[in-house]
């Protein structure tokens, strides 16, 4: 039974670290708010809370390997008559679950990517702006 509190601690601490990266990803979108301000955004901040989901994701899906690795294990080891039940209800609740975190952090990952490529070309065409700015103040004096 050791096995069964090592998954579910394990998959307690993957949703833990989730629930870390997410908030770091909100102050590093609330950093680069004020940095926008500033007329080019930093967006160092939201791509390392990036990194840390993407970590994340990596540590739920080996999470859910190691589960797919026991029930067979777990199948056989186990007698009585719940005992295809458990292996049942690994399989389609607690492996489900996980492969939607998945999703959903696949998903929220790409999402963000796509923001942090909005602001890259809007911080592009900032600088060309400014640069055609300084090319008529330029021409002027």
């Amino acid at each position: 039974m050791s096995f069964i509190g090592d998954a579910v601690s394990a998959v307690g601490d993957a949703v833990s670290s989730v629930g870390s990266a997410i908030s770091g990803v909100g102050g590093a979108i609330s950093g680069a708010g004020g940095a926008i301000a500033g007329l080019f955004a930093d967006i160092n901040p939201i791509q390392e809370a990036a990194q840390m989901i993407g970590q994340q994701q990596q540590a739920v899906n080996g999470v859910a390997d190691m589960l797919k690795g026991f029930i067979p294990v777990v199948g056989d080891a186990w007698k009585g008559d719940d005992a295809d039940q458990f292996a049942v209800d690994l399989s389609q609740k607690m492996l489900q679950a996980l492969s939607g975190m998945d999703m959903n952090l696949g998903s929220f990952l790409g999402q963000l990517s796509s923001a942090v490529d909005i602001v890259n070309q809007a911080d592009n065409a900032v600088n060309g702006m400014v640069g055609e700015l300084v090319d008529v103040f330029d021409a002027i004096f």
